[in-house]
């Protein structure tokens, strides 16, 4: 009889494991094999979409440097330069994804159509190699700069080398209205916990200033531009580089006064320093909130020369301004967000590759989901 009670026992215990197996376990590991196969699935797409976007020239292959700019003239999306060597991309592409670029950007939504990825939703970024953070301790004209470089580990970068341009403008001439750009260069290097300083007092005659700094670790270079200067800092003028054309446009609600101002000097910054590129005047050069809302002028070769911003220097009846553009790239960004971010709790993927854009390396960062 006893016997009989231990059998009967062990055939309840072998068969409630069976069900507790069948209702809670089985089902949580099929669960978390579709999680995996889910998971690989979307990669598997991300990676398809991230070689399209980086190895396709898109279709025309110039649509980045289109006349009048309109997206219905994009038929195929890529953003590959029409140079040979991989993961080189075309700067004209990628300025058309800096959403409200004043000469015209590709929309979001085009792109999913494009390249049809409808179900699915993406967000990209192009940002700077490595951190560079510039505390500015600057008093009036003594400049003082404490710059620190980090990965994205936050782990100290040290002997990287730092480049200072602070670039400047003054009045040559008064009555004549001759103005003019010149810079100071200073370069340290971090120490082993990835610091430098940066200092320099400037002369009282300077109209108005701004720092630029080139980071290099390695073979590797980062670009970061600080305000400063003499005026207060407003909105006075968007700056555009689409080939070898340049762009200013005065914004519709600018806060500053409608009077006439004009380009005095124009001066290109890249990796090996600074190039003079025009000396204007008030007559030719004009700029106003009527039908000299807009400047623009070619500089053949600008496009092979990779600069990494232009400075413009803005002069009116009662003061000069420095304006530096195009945005964002003086972040260190050439693109700081595009797309739209993932809503609830969906399976997203995230993928990185190295890039090259006019001779500056940045990190291409591509998050996929898909969308419910």
């Amino acid at each position: 009889m006893a016997s009989n009670v231990f059998d009967y026992m062990a055939a309840a215990f072998i068969v409630g494991s069976l069900f507790v197996a069948a209702v809670i376990v089985i089902p949580r590991i099929g669960y978390a094999n579709i999680q995996s196969v889910d998971q690989q699935q979307l990669r598997n797409v991300g990676l398809e979409v991230l070689k399209s976007m980086l190895f396709e020239k898109g279709s025309p292959k110039n649509w980045g440097t289109l006349d009048e700019f309109n997206q219905s003239q994009v038929t195929r999306f890529g953003l590959a330069s029409s140079s040979t060597p991989l993961y080189v991309l075309d700067p004209d592409k990628v300025y058309r994804l800096v959403e409200d670029n004043p000469l015209g950007f590709l929309d979001y939504n085009t792109i999913r159509q494009l390249m049809k990825l409808d179900g699915y939703g993406f967000n990209l970024r192009i940002r700077p190699p490595f951190n560079v953070t510039i505390e500015d301790l600057s008093q009036q004209m003594a400049l003082h700069y404490e710059v620190t470089v980090k990965d994205y580990a936050t782990r100290p970068i040290p002997n990287a080398i730092v480049k200072a341009y602070i670039i400047y403008s003054y009045i040559v001439d008064l009555k004549k209205d001759l103005n003019a750009m010149d810079y100071f260069e200073i370069q340290e290097t971090t120490n082993e916990i990835g610091k430098c300083t940066i200092e320099k007092t400037l002369p009282d005659w300077i109209s108005d200033f701004f720092t630029a700094f080139i980071t290099t670790a390695g073979d590797v270079a980062t670009f970061i531009a600080v305000f400063g200067g003499q005026t207060p800092r407003e909105h006075v003028v968007d700056v555009s580089i689409v080939g070898d054309q340049v762009t200013l446009t005065r914004p519709k609600k600018s806060k500053t006064p409608r009077g006439r101002m004009w380009v005095a000097n124009v001066l290109a910054l890249n990796l090996y320093g600074t190039i003079d590129m025009y000396n204007g005047n008030k007559h030719d050069d004009m700029l106003n909130h009527g039908k000299h809302r807009e400047w623009t002028k070619s500089f053949p070769g600008l496009n092979y020369g990779n600069p990494l911003l232009l400075v413009f220097n803005i002069v009116s009846e009662s003061r000069a301004e420095l304006v530096f553009g195009p945005f964002p790239t003086y972040t260190g960004y050439r693109v700081i967000e595009y797309g739209e971010s993932p809503q609830g709790p969906v399976t997203v993927t995230n993928l990185q590759r190295t890039v090259s854009i006019g001779d500056m390396t940045y990190i291409f960062e591509l998050t996929l989901w898909k969308r419910f």
